[in-house]
Formats: structure tokens, sequence, C-alpha cells
């Protein structure tokens, strides 16, 4: 039985993963000194991959983004050579494998008919995980918009600028305007980022450009079910000649399906009406719904006197 050693301390070396004659190896602890991680390659069969299997939390890929559209290009390399080329990487939890790097290969595997390939440790911290789940993004770059998801909860929950996210969550890796490009981006509706066949499609330009025209949609609209289906239903060949685009150039950025929602959100849809302001006064500014219903009244700042108008006014209605 094959034995090897990664080379680089505290990290793996790829050439162990790609290696078929390699059925274990071991590596120094990312985060731990004089310990060694002990893995060993096992074969989950294609039926029980799902089951078998789950995702380390701390992975960086969004796995709701996973389908077989935005995965066809590995799937179809997978069914081109009949196996899975490069192991992945996880460890044992309960009565399953919890995958820390490779969860792009899992759901692949799944979808492309054949066994899952994983290199397994019995035990190992949830801060070696960490580290060694972010240590390989190499088969595809996480997205600004996955960026996005991990980076929000700073944002929102911890309460810490876009600076403060880039200098001490980051260490400085990340400029701050990166950071608010992708929190501002992660806020696009999963049912968008899905049209296109992969996130990484949606870079900073096209987050921006959705999301401005998103703004001026009323929450009504965004919710409905029938949002997306009169644009999918009518743009299915360009839908798919996109995804064939994708295929053949994973740096296709998918510009005529950006061109096409946004004209579909500003001019093609009678039932999507932009939400509709009106200045009634110098104090006074309405906005309706799409039906025609009063959505919001903002008023400016008012005296004592019309405030109190104001007040028995609605008191009457």
């Amino acid at each position: 039985m094959p034995k090897a050693r990664a080379k680089r301390a505290g990290m793996f070396d790829p050439e162990l993963l790609e290696d078929p004659s390699v059925t274990s190896f071991s590596i120094p602890s990312p985060t731990e000194n004089n310990l060694t991680i002990e893995l060993e390659l096992t074969t989950i069969a294609n039926s029980e991959i799902l089951d078998s299997t789950s995702v380390f939390k701390g992975n960086e890929r969004n796995q709701e983004l996973l389908n077989q559209d935005t995965l066809s290009l590995l799937i179809d390399k997978i069914k081109d050579v009949g196996f899975q080329h490069t192991a992945a990487l996880g460890r044992k939890v309960g009565d399953k494998v919890e995958v820390i790097f490779g969860s792009r290969r899992r759901l692949a595997t799944h979808y492309a008919g054949v066994d899952y390939k994983i290199f397994v440790a019995n035990e190992i911290s949830d801060a070696d995980a960490l580290a060694l789940t972010k240590s390989e993004n190499s088969h595809e770059t996480i997205s600004l918009i996955e960026k996005g998801y991990n980076w929000s909860k700073y944002y929102y929950e911890d309460k810490l600028s876009f600076r403060d996210i880039s200098e001490k969550i980051l260490g400085g890796t990340v400029t701050h305007t990166t950071v608010g490009k992708a929190i501002r981006a992660a806020k696009i509706p999963k049912s968008i980022v899905l049209l296109y066949p992969s996130p990484n499609c949606i870079g900073g330009q096209t987050s921006s450009k959705i999301l401005n025209l998103l703004s001026k949609l009323s929450d009504e609209v965004q919710s409905r079910e029938d949002f997306l289906t009169n644009f999918i239903e009518a743009h299915q060949d360009l839908l798919e000649s996109e995804k064939q685009a994708y295929k053949e150039n994973a740096s296709y950025t998918c510009t005529h399906l950006t061109n096409a929602l946004l004209n579909y959100f500003e001019n093609e849809s009678d039932d999507i009406k932009l939400n509709n302001k009106e200045k009634w006064n110098d104090h006074c500014t309405v906005k309706y719904n799409f039906d025609g219903t009063l959505k919001q009244i903002n008023f400016s700042k008012l005296s004592k006197a019309q405030s109190e108008f104001i007040k028995n006014t609605l008191s009457n209605l």
C-alpha cells in the first residue's frame, strides 16, 4: 500500500490527490505543533454519496448554488474519463464523511454516475479543517457572490465595516472595496444567480447593474413566484447558448444573458411595474406598489403644527 507524506507543512500536496497509486498519506496539522493527520483513501459508491457524506460548515462554497447546470463543466469532464481525477479530503463525523474540500466533486460525481473518492481522517479539528478548506480552491475560484455570503455575517451580525473586515478578518489580503462589492452582490436573489452557468459569471459590474434595477422593483414583484417565469420561457435558447459558451470558455461572463435580464426588468414584462414615486408637495413624497396601491409616504422635516394637522387628519379617516 503506497504511502506518501505531503511536501508542504500544514497543507496538502495536490499530486497526492491525483496519484491513483497513493492510498494514504499524512500531513502536519496546520494549527497545532507536533500533531500529524493521517488520511486514508475512501471510495463511496455513487448510490451512497448523498446519504453518506455531508459538507463542512466552514467550506466557502455555497452548496445551494451547486446543481447539474452550474456543475455541468465538471460533470462532463468526469463523464469523459469515467472517473474522478482528483480526490477530495474530509473527516469522519459520526457515521458520515464530512467533506472539508471537494464539495463540487461530491455532487459532480453523483450526477456523473461514478463513485466518489475522498481521503478521510478519523479526527481533524475544526481549526485544521478551516485552514485546509481555505487552502484549496484551485479547481474553481470562490465567486464574488459566495465571498459576499461568507463575509456578510461580519458586516450584518458583528457590525464590522468593510475596512474592518478587510483588515481584521482577511488580514489585508482583500481590499475593503472588494469586500463591499461582494457583500452587495450577495443581495442578488439566488433565483437570478442560478440562471447563470456559474456564480463566477457575476462580477462586480454585473452585480451592480442587476442590483440597480432590482432596487426599482417593488418587493411584491420580486417575491412573486412567477417573477422570472416569463423570462425563462422566452429565453430558453439564450440560456442554453450561454451554458455552452461557458463550457467552452470558463472565463466567459455571460454578457448576453445579463443584457437580456436587464432589458426584461426594465421593459419587456407587462407584469413588472417600476415603483412609481410622486411628489405631493415640498414636504411629502409617496411611493406606489406595482398594483397601484400606496406603499410608502415619506415626509420631510415638519413643524409641530404640520405634524398635528396630519395626526388629526389621519385620525378622522
